[in-house]
């Protein structure tokens, strides 16, 4: 089990939700890797479509819980 991170979607642990969080869960989703703070979706799994949500939250189209 991996630790939690402050925020989902924060995936390299600068307490920020940047493009470059988006690039670490597309490389996660192409190795059918598990991280808890990259399934934004909750879906179990991380998808592209974790990705571009956390890219969206980037830009501030969106929010995501913690």
């Amino acid at each position: 089990m991996q630790p939690i991170l402050s925020q989902k979607g924060d995936l390299n642990s600068d307490n920020k939700i940047t493009p470059i969080d988006a690039v670490i869960a597309l490389t996660i989703a192409a190795s059918d890797g598990v991280n808890y703070n990259a399934d934004v979706g909750g879906d179990g799994k991380v998808a592209s479509l974790d990705r571009l949500m956390i890219l969206q939250v980037a830009v501030g189209n969106i929010a995501i819980g913690s």
